[in-house]
């Protein structure tokens, strides 16, 4: 009795040492450079991080911040002080520190991790130190750009998802091509879904974020600039989305949104804050080589707001989020006159219209909106939740059309969104490449 018994204890022993030695989860991520994005779900907020071992914290960019706080993926006690550190070109500086109730990602789950704020819209998303220490043991093999977590069970191919958002989109569960949910194909079913046609490349650092996309239709050229700084880069391409500008254009403004007027046949632009609106001029060639302020008195509803023109009235619009409206200004004046539009998100009648506007208004990009110039369907807002170009009436502010976008379209809560030229453009921040659609 007491040998089988033994016998049996042994086996169990075994077995368990068996199922540890097996127990360990395999990721292939995403290599961009040296370092490596590993989309992980943070409060449930799926984010592009990207995966430094040289580290020491949690980051994230106060774009994603604002952008959590507002939608209760953070909540003010989840933060719990500053953190002081030290920049690159080593300052000191301080951000603000916050407790994630969970990091997930590869099935894994990361609970109460510090994180920094990091004071500025440019900071990497990082995964350090601080997370990666409660891991346990891992094993990072750079030159198959696998990561082994020793726990776990199961392999996840993160390294053909190069276009993961960073918006709250989140697929209902981490698998690297997750199974269309009912919703999804419902919407499916409900129209045919945007095409790709163009594609811009931005090659040169400098912004995190991109303002807009304008269209010369003298010139037949595309004008893409970054948002942030006037020193940072635009690039001019031909109808082909070729670069035919130099490697050391700039914006020459701290630009936002940017567009064609065909009433003065110039490319204008409205800036940061209280910047203002500019007029480029342009050379033989249909590149800018300088910027000048106009006379034109407006109000933004926001230091970020981009805004459009709307040719037939010769003004330029704002999207209001507070109010949820639109603002008019009339380029003609300079009184600074403005004229409000009440939007209705989602409803094609004011009966359908829900009675949370003020919740739902954060599924949609922030700041930027488009003008097509299409009757009845002028201005376009970006639906970041459901992933999809809603259209309204500008005069009725009552949505007349939706525009499905691909799953891997890159949809952000800020700027990133424009059209010109009868296309629809995206940004992806992480590659810096502006995806035109056509739907």
């Amino acid at each position: 009795m007491n040998t089988l018994f033994k016998t049996i204890v042994c086996c169990l022993i075994l077995a368990g040492t068996a199922l540890q030695l097996k127990a360990q989860t395999t990721i292939i991520m995403r290599r961009q450079g040296n370092v490596y994005i590993l989309p992980c779900k943070v409060n449930g907020l799926l984010l592009d991080m990207l995966f430094d071992t040289g580290a020491d914290d949690v980051s994230i960019s106060t774009t994603e911040a604002t952008f959590m706080f507002k939608n209760g993926y953070l909540t003010e006690k989840d933060v719990v002080g500053t953190q002081s550190y030290r920049t690159a070109s080593g300052d000191v500086s301080e951000g603000t520190k916050v407790v994630i109730k969970s990091i997930t990602f590869a099935g894994l789950e990361l609970k109460n991790v510090e994180a920094t704020i990091m004071p500025n819209m440019d900071a990497p998303l990082l995964l350090g130190q601080s997370a990666i220490r409660k891991l346990g043991k891992i094993q990072l093999d750079p030159d198959n750009n696998t990561l082994t977590v020793f726990k776990g069970n199961g392999t996840y191919d993160y390294s053909k998802s190069n276009k993961l958002n960073k918006t709250g989109f989140t697929p209902e569960n981490n698998d690297p091509a997750p199974a269309k949910s009912v919703a999804s194909a419902k919407k499916s079913a409900e129209g045919p879904v945007a095409k790709e046609v163009l594609t811009l490349k931005i090659d040169r650092k400098g912004g995190a974020n991109a303002s807009s996309v304008a269209w010369h239709p003298v010139h037949k050229k595309y004008y893409a600039s970054q948002a942030g700084n006037e020193s940072f880069p635009m690039e001019v391409f031909d109808a082909n989305g070729n670069m035919v500008s130099g490697d050391d254009l700039e914006t020459m403004w701290d630009t936002r949104g940017i567009w064609y007027n065909p009433n003065t046949k110039t490319l204008q632009v409205n800036g940061y804050n209280h910047a203002g609106v500019a007029e480029y001029r342009l050379d033989e060639n249909g590149i800018p080589v300088s910027a000048k302020k106009m006379e034109v008195n407006i109000t933004q509803p926001d230091a970020q707001s981009s805004a459009v023109y709307d040719p037939k009235n010769n003004a330029i619009w704002f999207y209001d989020l507070s109010s949820v409206s639109l603002v008019r200004f009339d380029m003609k004046k300079a009184s600074g006159d403005e004229k409000r539009v009440q939007l209705y998100l989602g409803a094609k009648t004011k009966g359908e219209a829900t009675d949370n506007q003020d919740e739902i208004k954060y599924n949609y990009s922030e700041n930027a909106i488009v003008y097509t110039g299409i009757a009845k369907s002028e201005i376009g807002l970006l639906n970041v939740k459901e992933k999809q170009i809603e259209l309204y009436n500008i005069a009725t502010g009552l949505m007349t059309k939706v525009i499905k976008l691909p799953e891997d379209a890159p949809v952000e809560p800020l700027l990133n969104f424009s059209y010109c030229n009868g296309i629809y453009w995206l940004n992806d921040r992480v590659e810096r490449v502006w995806h035109g659609y056509k739907g």
